[in-house]
């Protein structure tokens, strides 16, 4: 009887073990930025080819590792998610959530700017970047880059 319960406990112990070894959501990173929509602003998001480097040099991510930025990262989604306080308030503000998967072993940036798309040539509200890095097993770690 107690082979029997310790045989149980040693695989379950197993089977989590390995779900955490294994788990695919470290592949899977968000990022959640303030707004509202109604205010007709959106976040848009580019992966600038090049990555600037403290040394004022810039490094073509294409050349050095022979696929684009888009290649590295992928979106998978975004959605806005009204603030739980306000939701059924009309005009309410809340969280666009961008969720993004791991492709490819390399680094790019992603640059979130607040804008309204029809307004042309009216720069962005704000601006924020986020540095984008995949690993050899293809976990993606995204932090924010902070302006001077």
């Amino acid at each position: 009887m107690k082979n029997c319960l310790f045989l149980i406990l040693l695989l379950c112990a197993a089977l989590v073990l390995l779900g955490c070894l294994g788990s695919p959501r470290k592949r899977i990173a968000k990022i959640e930025l303030e707004g509202n929509p109604t205010t007709g602003y959106t976040w848009v998001y580019n992966m600038p080819r090049e990555i600037p480097q403290e040394e004022d040099e810039a490094i073509d991510t294409f050349e050095i590792r022979g696929f684009p930025p888009e290649d590295i990262v992928r979106k998978i989604s975004s959605d806005f998610v009204p603030h739980k306080s306000g939701g059924k308030i009309v005009g309410s503000g809340g969280k666009f959530v961008f969720t993004f998967e791991g492709i490819t072993p390399g680094e790019t940036e992603l640059v979130f700017s607040y804008l309204r798309a029809w307004e042309m040539g009216i720069p962005p509200v704000e601006t924020v970047t986020y540095r984008a890095t995949v690993n050899e097993k293809k976990y993606l770690t995204i932090t924010r880059k902070m302006t001077p």
